[in-house]
């Protein structure tokens, strides 16, 4: 296959990555002390929310990112 049929892929791979990561980042300074627990994890929204607002196309990119 020609190189530009990755290229979209590769792209929500990367937003995708960036805001799981941020997701991530704020779920952890909600942590409960002193037992280090989560009252939710707000990370396990996300892919959710990338397939309903974006389609199944983002499925690789869901994939790689996570």
């Amino acid at each position: 296959p020609p190189a530009g049929v990755w290229t979209p892929t590769l792209c929500w791979a990367g937003l995708f990555t960036v805001v799981f990561f941020f997701v991530a980042e704020l779920g952890l300074a909600l942590l409960v002390r002193p037992s280090g627990m989560a009252a939710f994890c707000p990370v396990t929204g996300i892919p959710v929310g990338f397939l309903v607002v974006f389609g199944k196309g983002v499925r690789p990119a869901i994939i790689v990112g996570a």
